[in-house]
């Protein structure tokens, strides 16, 4: 159901699974939900946390649960002012939420992943005392994604054009040629579900602005999509 892109339906039987990895499906399911099919995106994050916190008090050792509840965090967060971001301490709970799960599966690639696009936007929305504030810094995030793309192996679509939106959020050069070298190797890639499908199709159209310099619209061209969601 996931992979055919019915993810309320994934949810739902996600949610009647009352285990742990099923728990965490529906909370990924919600959240896919919420930012390439729509919806009311307070209450989907609220139910994929509550979904997450339930995964883990069955394990609490759960990998996936702890990342879905960081994508869940990210989507709220993005919807805050800085200051109501710096006030709630959300990036400061998500990144704990990922070191975490890297404490407990060092090579997970989405971990590493979701650590470099926290490390972008944190210098991105706080500016270079924001990023000291909360030691966030681009080159700790180039890292994360290289050992994210190292962990993985192969070429991920949808990890590939989430790492490149970050990138472009960044106004280093060497930043934005490598987000257009990660889209081009996406489109590469044959698709494995819908989401990479919406995943390629968003590549296409922010390569097409960048063929022509323009940046901020490559971005925009992504803000429905969330770059820390994966299939």
């Amino acid at each position: 159901m996931f992979t055919s892109g019915d993810y309320a339906a994934a949810a739902r039987v996600g949610l009647a699974g009352h285990e742990p990895g099923l728990l965490a499906l529906a909370a990924r399911a919600l959240l896919t939900q919420a930012v390439v099919v729509g919806g009311n995106i307070e209450d989907l994050t609220a139910q994929a946390i509550g979904a997450c916190q339930n995964a883990l008090a069955i394990d609490p050792n759960h990998v996936e649960a702890r990342l879905q509840w960081a994508v869940a965090l990210s989507l709220i967060g993005a919807r805050q002012s800085r200051l109501e971001a710096l006030r709630s301490g959300i990036a400061q709970k998500g990144r704990g939420l990922v070191h975490e799960a890297l404490t407990i599966d060092p090579r997970n690639p989405w971990a590493w992943a979701l650590d470099g696009a926290w490390h972008f936007e944190v210098r991105r929305r706080g500016g270079p005392l924001g990023a000291r504030l909360l030691g966030a810094s681009l080159a700790k995030g180039r890292r994360s994604f290289q050992n994210a793309r190292e962990a993985r192996g192969a070429i991920d679509p949808v990890m590939y054009v989430q790492e490149a939106y970050a990138l472009l959020g960044s106004d280093d050069r060497g930043d934005q040629d490598q987000a257009r070298v990660l889209l081009e190797a996406a489109l590469a890639r044959a698709p494995a579900d819908s989401l990479a499908i919406v995943m390629q199709s968003r590549a296409r159209e922010m390569l097409g602005h960048l063929a022509k310099d323009e940046v901020g619209l490559a971005r925009a061209r992504f803000a429905k999509a969330d770059p820390d969601l994966r299939p």
